[in-house]
């Protein structure tokens, strides 16, 4: 099921920002040359900044390049960090969140191309819905936490991680055990505790 789930945000990744760029184009190509272009954004979609007519093309130019997202983490062999206990595991959960939040940044950079040639001709004051941008972050916020959750759940760490170091012995404290008596693998909270005792 996680596979399938990674091949669909990755096909959605591509698919989504591909039909940014011609989509972009296009509307360049109508925008006056005297455009004021939006490029940034309040949380609640107000304009903060604009640029001339040229700017615009980094809209579908970063389209171009999060389509190209999927493929390259496929080709490129990424180093896993020594604390990771499984390389595959974790080479998942990192795709299928780059994916994610890549195919949801592109959806936002249309949605934000399709309204610029109103924002230019003063026909609206920013993106619409006005909740829009806070939602994106929020959602990509939340991806984030699931990525940490899903590594303090044990699905990457093992004694070799952040909290192998045992703490500075205490006064009337136990010595802390030693690497030989703990079983692999440890979630860092059993480790951590293990090696207070």
């Amino acid at each position: 099921m996680g596979a399938q789930v990674g091949m669909l945000l990755a096909a959605g990744c591509v698919a989504t920002n591909a039909c940014g760029i011609p989509f972009g184009l296009h509307l360049f190509s109508n925008l006056p040359a005297d455009a004021a272009v939006p490029m940034k954004f309040g949380l609640f979609g107000e304009v903060l900044w604009c640029a001339s007519k040229p700017w615009f093309l980094i809209y579908p130019g970063l389209c171009g390049f999060l389509a190209t997202t999927p493929l390259l983490t496929q080709q490129m062999q990424a180093k896993v960090p020594d604390w990771v206990t499984k390389p595959e595991e974790y080479k998942a959960i990192m795709d299928t969140a780059t994916n994610a939040v890549c195919l949801l940044t592109g959806g936002f950079l249309i949605i934000a191309m399709d309204q610029i040639p109103r924002i230019v001709r003063k026909e609206q004051t920013g993106i619409l819905p006005t909740n829009l941008t806070l939602i994106t972050i929020t959602i990509i916020i939340i991806i984030i936490i699931i990525i940490i959750m899903a590594v303090d759940g044990g699905v990457t760490w093992g004694p070799t991680s952040l909290f192998s170091s045992a703490p500075s012995a205490l006064p009337g404290s136990q010595p802390a055990a030693s690497q030989s008596e703990l079983k692999e693998p440890y979630t860092p909270k059993e480790l951590y505790r293990v090696q207070l005792q």
